[in-house]
């Protein structure tokens, strides 16, 4: 056989073996922008700390909401007062003067699902290796959901009543309402309780109004993944990995609470803050290829981001962010 043709045909081929890896590999080491609309589901919320009629004075000792019982010019010498006072005749039992505190411990909301939020994702896909049935690579992402949920759902608390009876000594009561002196020159009133009792009354104040939470929640997602080609136009890719989030929220709550007989209490806050959150994710995404460059996707994720809580005055707004559920549709660019 002729040297030359040998030597020719060698040459050929050699180029065309060099022809074929250059172009494989440029096509197991493609890359691939996906853009997506993101709708989040299975959030959750309750609050702590809601409403709460707090007593007079915060408790202070002596002072009641129907009266008080105060120190006079002589300090209550032989545990005797002029400065007291009270409110209605019917506080007058026999020589005794019943007052009474009122308040109302503050409550937790049960769950609330506050249906779909919404955001948008940008993520990136670079293929590694892989074999002649799939691909894997590595993926990472940047995202924002708008997050927000409102409760206005009413309440009731449970009413706790404290009666004191204190003894007149024999004085004649004065008519009410009364505000004795403090120099000592009216009628003495023992300054510790014949009688006392605290009793509960479940359901009697009521808690109107709303609570809301509006979160911005910026999110980072990054790990590998594996797509595997399903015929020449479709192909479905896994993935997992870390899930990172950055979470502004606003928190504001506005309540009436209502006890018969008392004058309505108004419990209202706001504040903003920010928190961090760390957790992960699993994913299933399907690829429709339009073209050479241009695909359509849908994806599911399941993401943990743990709970974030913000408190502000008594409330706390408490999130659940450990079992949300992303749905994505979107078109993604491979070159």
């Amino acid at each position: 056989m002729n040297k030359a043709l040998i030597h020719s045909g060698l040459v050929l081929a050699a180029c065309g073996l060099t022809t074929t890896v250059r172009a494989g590999d440029q096509d197991d080491f493609w890359g691939r922008f996906n853009l997506s609309y993101q709708a989040a589901f299975n959030f959750s919320a309750h609050f702590s700390g809601v409403g709460g009629y707090p007593p007079p004075a915060n408790g202070a000792s002596g002072v009641y909401n129907d009266g008080f019982v105060g120190v006079d010019s002589t300090g209550n010498a032989g545990g005797l007062t002029t400065y007291w006072g009270f409110n209605n005749d019917n506080q007058v039992v026999g020589n005794d003067v019943v007052m009474h505190r009122y308040q109302s411990a503050t409550v937790s909301t049960g769950d609330m699902d506050p249906g779909v939020q919404h955001g948008f994702e940008l993520s990136y896909q670079q293929a590694i290796g892989g074999g002649q049935h799939w691909t894997w690579g590595v993926e990472a992402a940047l995202n924002w959901m708008d997050i927000s949920f409102t409760d206005s759902r009413p309440l009731t608390g449970a009413l706790q009543t404290t009666t004191d009876a204190y003894s007149l000594n024999g004085s004649i009561a004065p008519l009410a309402p009364y505000t004795g002196p403090y120099d000592g020159s009216g009628p003495l009133l023992s300054t510790t309780p014949d009688s006392h009792s605290v009793s509960t009354q479940l359901n009697a104040a009521s808690i109107t109004g709303d609570r809301n939470i509006d979160a911005d929640l910026f999110g980072f997602r990054v790990g590998p993944y594996a797509e595997f080609p399903l015929g020449k136009y479709f192909s479905v890719a896994l993935s997992g990995g870390l899930s990172l989030g950055l979470i502004r929220s606003d928190f504001s709550y506005h309540e009436n609470v209502v006890i018969s007989g008392l004058p309505t209490y108004v419990h209202s806050g706001s504040g903003s803050d920010w928190g961090a959150l760390v957790g992960g994710y699993l994913r299933a995404q399907g690829n429709v290829r339009l073209s050479d460059h241009w695909s359509l996707l849908g994806g599911v994720e399941w993401n943990d981001l743990g709970t974030y809580n913000q408190r502000v005055g008594t409330e706390t707004a408490h999130l659940d962010l450990s079992t949300g559920i992303y749905i994505s549709v979107g078109a993604s660019y491979r070159f």
